[in-house]
């Protein structure tokens, strides 16, 4: 009976154990379950986040693009006009409106262009030898070369630019800004807009302003008195 009764107990033990083990396995499963549940669900809202902050980004991409197309509309338009109309480099310069740095150096776009406006205005008449005042010669990088002694003169010589180390296209805008304000100049305002030193900018703006000193005020009512302060070296 004893012997009955203790196998009975080792087999409802057996069955508890059993059935301890299943709980415990139960209970495992739905708490993992739950867990996948939770991670999924919050990479979900990091996705949502994400596709939000992506949302966002194209579109103030895309407002920056509409900005940028239209600003750049109306650069073409403005630069459009002027091929339109069949401005010469003269006429560039005295157009109306006082143009930016970075309109200035889509009408001037080199330093090569401006040599060649600067040897225009200098021999717009005509040539003549400094040392035997031939008329013939020829184009050189340098400047135009004497066909009958080979005297080179450069475009810069018995000009306002002569010895100004300073590149053609800021040293033409810094003669632009400065006639078209009529020598009023904010020197520092004009060094910053061109990216150039403060007492660099200021040289040749006195440079330029002391020619215009000994002018009288009818040289700003003409369009092209800005030629008359490039070649003043050489009228004198």
């Amino acid at each position: 009976m004893k012997k009955l009764l203790h196998e009975h107990l080792q087999t409802v033990l057996l069955l508890l154990s059993g059935l301890t083990y299943i709980v415990f396995l139960i209970v495992f499963l739905l708490k993992k379950k739950y867990l996948n549940r939770e991670k999924i669900k919050a990479s979900a809202i990091v996705e949502a986040e994400k596709e939000n902050l992506l949302d966002k980004e194209i579109q103030q991409k895309s407002e920056l693009c509409k900005i940028l197309n239209f600003k750049n509309s109306l650069l073409q338009a403005k630069i459009g006009q002027l091929e339109k109309e069949n401005f010469t480099y003269k006429e560039k310069v005295s157009y109306s409106s006082l143009l930016s740095f970075n309109e200035f150096i889509m009408l001037f776009p080199s330093e090569k262009y401006c040599l060649e406006v600067l040897d225009n205005l200098k021999w717009e008449h005509c040539y003549s030898c400094k040392k035997c005042e031939s008329l013939l010669y020829s184009k050189t990088e340098k400047g135009r070369r004497c066909k009958k002694c080979n005297y080179v003169e450069s475009e810069r010589i018995n000009t306002i630019f002569h010895r100004v180390k300073i590149p053609l296209q800021k040293s033409f805008y810094v003669l632009y800004f400065i006639f078209y304000n009529k020598n009023n100049v904010n020197v520092a305002l004009l060094a910053e807009n061109i990216d150039m030193r403060y007492n660099t900018c200021l040289c040749l703006v006195r440079k330029i302003q002391k020619v215009i000193e000994k002018q009288n005020d009818d040289i700003f009512l003409n369009p092209e008195g800005w030629k008359k302060i490039v070649l003043l070296d050489r009228l004198e």
